[in-house]
C-alpha cells in the first residue's frame, strides 16, 4: 500500500508548476485539493490503518 499511495501522490502533484502570479488550472486546483485532503486522514505506520484513505481514493476514482 505504501508504493501505491506514493503512486498516487506522484500522479497528483505531476504537472508543471503555473508561472508566477497565473491562476493555477482546474485540475490543478482539484488535485492539491484532493491531496491536502488525504495527507489529513489518520494513516499507522506499520501496520497500516490505511482503509480510510483506500475509501477516500476509490471514492474520487469512481466519480471520474
Amino acid at each position: 500500500m505504501k508504493r501505491g499511495r506514493a503512486g498516487i501522490v506522484f500522479l497528483l502533484c505531476a504537472g508543471a508548476p503555473s508561472p508566477a502570479g497565473a491562476r493555477p488550472p482546474v485540475f490543478e486546483r482539484e488535485a492539491v485539493a484532493y491531496l491536502s485532503y488525504l495527507v489529513r486522514i489518520r494513516t499507522v505506520n506499520p501496520p497500516g490503518d490505511e482503509r480510510a484513505a483506500c475509501d477516500y481514493i476509490a471514492g474520487i476514482l469512481q466519480g471520474e
